[in-house]
């Protein structure tokens, strides 16, 4: 997320034994989960002076909260980027990336390939492209979701297999605090606003893709210093919260 991927929509969708329902993507194996997300999902500790970046730990982040709920059936494989943005390239080189890097639509297809096979793909993405730079509303961010959705969808297989199309669960960001603190809240301006309207426009733009989706806002705030990245608790809150949404289920048509 940031500088640097509570209510499941159900719908017409049943629920099932579990999102991940019947076999492994690998026979006789765990299931295979894939969070691709940005710097909440790799686990940025905001501090007052925001920088240089340090990481919580594997366990205290909340894939791998997430992980530890769900328990030996399942495999979670993480790929979170600080910065990344769900389909726009960055305004410029950050660190050791180019700008493109940034762009989470054309990172996902590599990721995906790289990972198969996979029963499912957990996606939070979105804080990013709330950013002043990008001039973006709720509903071009939430569009920019299901960019990444569609890519999932689409993946066929990767490169030369034969792996079935995974699952998607998408969840919503939750909604900016106070960005006043810290050099951050130049890059966030007006961002607050944006991510404040951040649920309503996930679950319509899911609801018309037919796509899960469960609303992290529901069940934590944005409390780090920085009013953007999560505390340790709010991890700890959102792993548990995805592990049941994710043992209790959606299937996904």
């Amino acid at each position: 997320m940031m500088f640097g991927k509570s209510t499941i929509w159900l719908g017409a969708m049943a629920l099932c034994a579990g999102l991940l329902g019947g076999a492994s993507a690998y026979a006789d194996e765990a299931k295979r989960i894939l969070v691709f997300g940005d710097s909440n999902s790799w686990g940025w500790k905001a501090k007052l002076e925001a920088f240089p970046v340090e990481r919580f730990g594997d366990d205290e982040r909340w894939a791998g909260v997430m992980a530890t709920g769900l328990g030996e059936d399942y495999t979670v494989i993480v790929d979170g980027l600080n910065g990344r943005t769900t389909d726009l390239d960055f305004g410029e080189d950050l660190g050791a990336l180019a700008a493109e890097d940034f762009n989470g639509a054309k990172d996902l297809p590599e990721v995906l390939a790289k990972n198969l096979p996979l029963d499912l793909v957990v996606v939070m993405l979105g804080t990013n492209d709330a950013q002043a730079q990008f001039d973006r509303n709720a509903d071009q961010v939430a569009q920019g979701a299901m960019h990444l959705v569609d890519i999932v969808r689409n993946i066929n297989g990767g490169v030369l297999t034969t792996y079935g199309t995974p699952k998607v669960l998408l969840v919503t960001p939750p909604p900016m605090g106070d960005i006043s603190k810290t050099p951050l809240s130049a890059n966030m301006a007006g961002g607050v606003e944006i991510s404040q309207q951040f649920a309503d426009a996930f679950d319509r733009a899911a609801k018309l893709a037919n796509v899960p989706v469960f609303d992290a806002g529901s069940v934590i705030g944005t409390s780090g210093i920085d009013g953007i990245h999560l505390t340790a608790e709010e991890h700890a809150i959102l792993g548990k919260a995805v592990a049941k949404q994710i043992e209790a289920g959606v299937l996904v048509n």
